[in-house]
């Protein structure tokens, strides 16, 4: 777990995008989720992953 994750964004809100697409789903089960979407090609070529806010911000400042 990253510093962020502990202190920043506990409760698995870096599921983001998951949680919006299925919004049923209970917080503790998004990270099954997501694994479950990451086998699906279109999800992987078109979903917007980040693997924190900083490198969120970077990436985005990058384009």
């Amino acid at each position: 777990m990253s510093f962020e994750q502990f202190f920043i964004a506990p409760h698995a809100v870096g599921y983001h995008l998951e949680h919006h697409l299925f919004p049923g789903v209970p917080f503790y089960h998004l990270p099954k989720l997501h694994r479950l979407l990451m086998e699906q090609e279109i999800y992987q070529a078109e979903a917007h992953i980040t693997k924190g806010y900083l490198s969120g911000l970077l990436q985005e400042l990058g384009r």
